[in-house]
């Protein structure tokens, strides 16, 4: 693998662990010097996207598939032992 391009991985698998780990000791993505993540609602919906530029903050253009497939997944969910 390139030395740019592995840099690059380690970066964002680094700084999506700092914000798993920040939501499961606190129950909020954000601090540790990350941008900040603004509070899911289903007014607006936005996502965090990983991008070449680094992670932003974005409108979530897939919002109405998900609506739909959220009852099948949850479905799926309640039937696995």
């Amino acid at each position: 693998m390139r030395p740019l391009l592995k840099r690059r991985l380690l970066c964002v698998a680094a700084a999506l662990a700092a914000r798993t780990s920040n939501f499961a000791k606190a129950g909020d993505p954000n601090g540790g010097g990350l941008p900040a993540s603004p509070r899911f609602t289903a007014g607006d919906q936005n996502v965090l996207v990983v991008r070449n530029g680094g992670p932003q903050i974005v409108k979530n253009r897939d919002a109405e598939r998900m609506d739909v497939l959220e009852p099948v997944s949850l479905a799926l969910m309640r039937a696995t032992p």
